[in-house]
């Protein structure tokens, strides 16, 4: 995945992005796993990550066939 960097603090203005940087800081998550946490789309989930991957806040992993996030802790 190509990484093009956005204003981090645009990405946190979402409460959605908030919360799964919430979620992800207790442990790595599949975007499967972050979208059982919200009312919206996988692929609405899928785009908040991208975000917060672009952000520099995360960083995604791809196991399989699922893709993994994990907190960057230097953020």
């Amino acid at each position: 995945m190509i990484q093009q960097h956005i204003d981090p603090f645009q990405a946190l203005v979402d409460p959605n992005r908030r919360q799964m940087l919430h979620l992800l800081a207790r442990d790595s998550l599949t975007i499967n796993e972050l979208a059982k946490n919200f009312k919206m789309s996988r692929p609405a989930v899928s785009k908040h990550v991208k975000v917060l991957y672009s952000a520099g806040f995360i960083s995604i992993e791809d196991i399989g066939r699922e893709r993994h996030c994990t907190l960057n802790q230097d953020g």
